[in-house]
């Protein structure tokens, strides 16, 4: 049997940058909903103190952390794995 696989395109979506004070009040209620998941299936053994600085100044890092959080529902969702997937491993 010859079965061929696709390859799935990953379409990066841009978020916004924070660009003033409104921006941020939006993005915290975010971060407040994923700091809540986070919690609930991640230890973290150190803490960069200066990831939320960079966060902010950064549209490069906000655009990373939407990413990882977006694919961390997506494995929820799924529910295929109890392990991470390799995007969440990085």
């Amino acid at each position: 049997m010859n079965v061929s696989k696709r390859a799935r395109s990953v379409k990066t979506k841009v978020f916004f940058p924070i660009q003033n004070e409104n921006d941020v009040l939006i993005d915290a209620l975010g971060e407040l909903r994923n700091a809540g998941l986070e919690d609930l299936i991640v230890l973290r053994f150190s803490q960069n103190f200066g990831n939320y600085s960079d966060y902010l100044k950064y549209p490069k890092e906000q655009n990373l952390s939407k990413e990882r959080w977006k694919s961390i529902r997506e494995w929820i969702y799924s529910g295929r794995s109890e392990t991470p997937t390799p995007q969440l491993k990085n």
